[in-house]
């Protein structure tokens, strides 16, 4: 059965190749994804028979460990069944990871969906195949039926965000159920950019984002808080409406902690810090309205928007003298929409860094968290300062750190802190050297 299908799929894609030209990766870069993708289609081929048999021998498939020797990759089979009076669903588990629990996100691995109630001599009970494209639980293709029973659908997950959908597959569930991963980017590839899913990782890791934040983590433990705080041109402990100086120690909040680590990588160029009069200028030609116009004094609901952009933009005056203010928003996506002066929603952060990390390696990024208010007249607010440095890891996993007020915290903390709220975002490309204003280095000796 599988043989003769097999002779069939290869004449099939041979003539789409040949005939339409709409398939455009070749076969370099299928390669290059057998490289890029643990493939283990040899496994699911030498059990298509149990996958697409009746119903007692696709309940009598057994549980085991293969390594394919061709390519040295380790696949965990095994099943799991969910059975009731009127059949069930058995689950063809086909896992690179290092258990068998076969929710678990390990790149690679693929879950196969057999009804136990309806078979057909199409899909013949396969109703799903479900497909992890990287080591994370919400990051995964999803493949059904077509409402045409000669095509499937495919959806992408991306860190549990619906990214893509209704995307056409011109093969079954059952064809693809056989087939490498290989062959079904190739199938879908006018429709999904891969590249940016399966990035070439190498080329996005080792750069000045993560060792930047490699190099200030350990510094916060020098720092102290302080409402308003702030370091200075001459790098002194000040406040910011007032400029007044802080007591002995000093300390920063938000605001002042940006402010931080933008004068790390500046001062090495410049000389010295940024000085604070530059930062708390207000950009009224790019945002205010006539309700906010009235409050500019009392609630100065925009500092966050005007502070973030005026950092990054003293940075980027260092080597472009000319360049506009706007120039540092982040403003053009392909899979995020941008709302003017207020940004992102909140909820969607992980893909937003991970659309960052993937598409511009080079930059990190000054946060400005705005949320509107309750009460008339319902003015959005500019309140809080976030430092973020997305980054592919060694592994080639994606990585985030987020800094708040002197603070490292999680993507799930600002997640469930600002919910409902946005974030706008202005890019710093990352530099190699960093020196800290405000802290003495010098050994304490202990009589």
């Amino acid at each position: 059965m599988w043989e003769s299908k097999k002779i069939l799929y290869n004449l099939f894609l041979f003539i789409l190749l040949f005939v339409f030209g709409q398939i455009s990766i070749s076969a370099s870069s299928l390669n290059s994804f057998s490289v890029q993708f643990p493939e283990n289609t040899e496994v699911r081929q030498n059990l298509y028979d149990q996958m697409t048999g009746t119903n007692k021998v696709a309940l009598s498939a057994l549980p085991e460990w293969r390594i394919l020797e061709s390519t040295g990759v380790r696949v965990n089979f095994f099943t799991e069944k969910e059975i009731n009076q009127d059949g069930g669903t058995v689950y063809f588990c086909f896992s690179h990871g290092s258990d068998l629990d076969f929710k678990k996100g390990t790149k690679g691995s693929y879950i196969i969906k057999r009804s136990l109630d309806k078979y057909d001599d199409i899909n013949y009970g396969i109703t799903q195949i479900k497909i992890f494209y990287k080591n994370d639980d919400y990051s995964f293709l999803r493949i059904r039926k077509a409402s045409e029973n000669e095509e499937s659908v495919m959806e992408i997950q991306l860190f549990g965000r619906t990214v893509q959908n209704n995307i056409k597959v011109p093969l079954t569930l059952a064809e693809l159920s056989g087939r490498s991963f290989s062959e079904l980017a190739a199938l879908t590839s006018n429709y999904v950019d891969w590249n940016y899913y399966l990035s070439d990782y190498k080329k996005l890791y080792g750069n000045n984002v993560r060792v930047l934040s490699e190099t200030i983590n350990p510094l916060l433990s020098f720092l102290r808080d302080e409402d308003d705080g702030v370091i200075d041109a001459a790098g002194e402990f000040v406040y910011i409406d007032s400029l007044a100086p802080q007591s002995e120690k000093g300390g920063l909040n938000c605001s002042g902690f940006a402010k931080w680590v933008i004068d790390g990588i500046y001062k090495p160029v410049a000389g010295s810090n940024i000085d604070i009069g530059l930062l708390i200028d207000k950009h009224y030609e790019l945002r205010g309205n006539k309700w906010s116009d009235k409050l500019e004094d009392e609630l100065d609901p925009y500092f966050g928007l005007d502070w973030t952009r005026n950092l990054a933009h003293e940075v980027l005056k260092l080597y472009e003298p000319e360049v506009p203010v706007s120039a540092v928003d982040v403003d053009d996506l392909r899979y995020h929409a941008y709302k003017k002066n207020i940004g992102f929603p909140v909820e969607n952060i992980e893909t937003l860094l991970y659309e960052l990390a993937v598409t511009y390696p080079q930059n990190f990024y000054l946060g400005s968290l705005n949320s509107k208010s309750d009460e008339p007249p319902y003015l959005r607010q500019h309140t809080h300062v976030v430092v973020i440095f997305p980054y592919i890891d060694m592994k080639g996993n994606f990585q985030a750190d987020i800094y708040s007020r002197n603070k490292k915290i999680s993507i799930d903390y600002l997640k469930s802190h600002w919910k409902d709220n946005y974030i706008h975002l202005v890019h710093v490309e990352g530099a190699s050297r960093f020196e800290p204003s405000g802290i003495d280095f010098s050994p304490v000796i202990r009589r």
